[in-house]
């Protein structure tokens, strides 16, 4: 069988490669590394082709790491071997930092912050800013109080009790010009559907963000009107400038309330009446949904614009009044109007003559009081009573019936 002769090198940066003889007919490599002793694996590599492979750097000192590499065919494990290296203690006593890796810097207009990665057992930092050196244990620094528009150098280096790296490559930055400022004079008016927020112009700024009511809009100029919103709703803004390079904070956070909607009481009523029902009809209003009908104090609602009433009691008067609706909004009632039903009618004649006297009374009754009624509503159209050459009700004849 073919052996895999796995060799371990202990490298300078403290990482640890692992190379092995190549396996005829092995598909893949399986390698992993574990400290001595644990199960916890520090890599483990399942699909490799290469015949060698290298961990991390870095590594813990003093401590034992074994490395297993297993040589599998199409269908079969074909070979495995495993080996262990001692990382020694103080092993990176004499071995140099790395300079800090991808130093960067962004500025405003009075301010630079300067940031770098991690290296690994450094335990502190200095930044060469400007020709002085600041210590950090961070992995950032802001130097404030800048200039606008000045250019600034910077270089890092990484450094421990016993050590310093060497610095990194020497940066750039030049500060902005100017700092654009949070949007002020802002207002607001609402509707029952929209708001319209504006606000003072901010010099060097393109345009702004408006963030209403959790979503943000871009405006290029210095006002905006939000539409289809729900009436007697409140709503959060906040605004900030803008321009290419940068933008200001938000301002602080507004909230505007949409005003109730507005609703007028419906109009141009009208009525036809019977004995026992009431037509009532009105003009639809703007905005409306539906609409309330209150009769003799109980309350119908309607997404029409009339209702009929049926059932009534004849010759009796009925108090109604109507008002409009959308959703939890309402306008005032209409003034209260009175309809009165009009009297019954006698009922036919029956055949026998005791019956049809009766029913000649009734009907003698009633046809006058209709004369009296249609007298009195001439009187009120004209306004005022004629009693000059006015002749009596006209008195009808009963033929005598008899048998």
């Amino acid at each position: 069988m073919e052996q895999l002769n796995l060799k371990l090198t202990l490298n300078q940066n403290g990482s640890i490669t692992a190379s092995w003889s190549p396996i005829a007919g092995a598909v893949r490599y399986h390698a992993y590394m574990r400290i001595a002793g644990q199960s916890y694996a520090i890599y483990n590599e399942t699909q490799l082709v290469s015949t060698s492979y290298t961990s991390r750097s870095n590594l813990e000192d003093n401590k034992q790491y074994e490395v297993v590499v297993i040589a599998y065919g199409s269908s079969a494990q074909l070979a495995s071997d495993g080996k262990t290296i001692l990382l020694p203690s103080g092993f990176y006593q004499n071995t140099p930092f790395a300079a800090p890796q991808n130093v960067r810097a962004t500025a405003d207009a009075s301010s630079v912050t300067v940031s770098f990665d991690t290296v690994s057992r450094a335990t502190s930092y200095d930044i060469l800013f400007d020709g002085k050196v600041y210590n950090v244990t961070a992995t950032s620094r802001v130097f404030t109080g800048l200039g606008a528009g000045t250019s600034h150098t910077y270089a890092v280096r990484a450094r421990n009790a016993s050590q310093t790296s060497a610095y990194s490559a020497t940066y750039t930055v030049t500060t902005r010009t100017q700092n654009l400022t949070a949007p002020a004079n802002i207002s607001r008016q609402a509707t029952a559907t929209t708001v319209t927020v504006s606000w003072s112009a901010v010099s060097g700024a393109t345009g702004y963000d408006i963030q209403f009511n959790g979503t943000t809009y871009y405006v290029s100029g210095t006002s905006k009107t939000f539409t289809g919103l729900t009436a007697n709703t409140a709503y959060s803004f906040r605004l900030r400038a803008r321009n290419a390079s940068q933008t200001s904070a938000y301002s602080a956070a507004y909230t505007v309330t949409t005003q109730a909607q507005s609703l007028t009481p419906p109009a141009g009523t009208t009525r036809q009446i019977t004995d026992t029902t009431a037509l009532i009809v009105w003009g639809r209003v703007n905005g409306a949904t539906g609409y309330d009908i209150k009769l003799n104090g109980t309350v119908y609602s309607v997404n029409d614009i009339q209702k009929t009433f049926t059932g009534l009691t004849p010759n009796t008067a009925y108090t109604y009044a109507i008002r409009a609706k959308n959703g939890s909004a309402y306008s005032a009632y209409t003034a209260q109007m009175t309809a009165t039903t009009a009297p019954k009618a006698p009922t036919a004649f029956a055949s026998s003559t005791a019956t049809t006297i009766v029913q000649t009374k009734r009907l003698r009754d009633w046809l006058r009081e209709q004369a009296i009624l249609t007298r009195s509503a001439a009187t009120t159209r004209t306004g005022r009573a004629r009693t000059m050459n006015q002749k009596p009700l006209p008195l009808f004849t009963i033929p005598r019936l008899c048998r």
